[in-house]
């Protein structure tokens, strides 16, 4: 469940289904003159930025201290993005800031710890 091979691929997925998810959106929204229509596509956005950030965190899984909170991560965005596509439910902005920003620290934590073991 918490293979780095599984959740590589399942963060891949959850990135195609994202970015087709906002194409579709796009698509649809174009000719709208509403701001509101265009937080479905946003959120879509955020949730490919978070898949974005999983993928990194997963290539350097050796660096991660918790790697169980990462792929509760994916998993929590695959949901979400299953949520999306088939029931066009959308999550709205606050989930995905909490996933994209979420990631983008936990990866700067990596980083961190990458550093520091080169210093060592």
């Amino acid at each position: 469940m918490f293979k780095p091979a599984t959740l590589l691929v399942i963060a891949i997925i959850c990135l195609v289904l994202s970015v087709l998810g906002f194409g579709y959106w796009m698509y649809v929204l174009y000719p709208s003159k509403d701001w509101r229509d265009y937080f479905t596509p946003v959120s879509s956005l955020l949730m490919a930025l978070a898949s974005y950030q999983a993928i990194k965190a997963v290539r350097r899984h050796q660096y991660a201290n918790n790697f169980k909170v990462i792929g509760w991560y994916i998993y929590v965005i695959l949901v979400l993005v299953v949520l999306f596509a088939v029931v066009n439910l959308s999550v709205g902005l606050f989930p995905g800031f909490f996933l994209a920003f979420g990631l983008i620290n936990k990866n700067r934590d990596i980083d961190e710890n990458m550093k520091l073991d080169k210093d060592r």
